[in-house]
C-alpha cells in the first residue's frame, strides 16, 4: 500500500493514508478498534482507531 508504482521506493505516509482510507471507507461499520502497525519485526503502533475516530 505504500508504493505509487512497481519500482518506487516505499513511502510510509502514503501507505498510512491508504490504509486509513481503507479502514474508514471499505471496512466502515465492520470494526470497533483498528490498529495500524509498522511492517517490521516487533513493529511499533502507528495509528489507532476506535469507534470510527482516529486516536493518534
Amino acid at each position: 500500500m505504500d508504493k505509487s508504482h512497481k519500482n518506487a521506493k516505499p513511502n510510509q505516509s502514503l501507505g498510512i493514508r491508504r490504509l486509513e482510507k481503507m479502514v474508514m471507507e471499505t471496512f466502515k461499520g465492520q470494526w470497533e478498534t483498528a490498529i495500524i502497525y509498522e511492517n517490521q519485526t516487533n513493529g511499533k503502533e502507528l495509528v489507532k482507531f476506535k469507534n470510527g475516530r482516529r486516536l493518534f
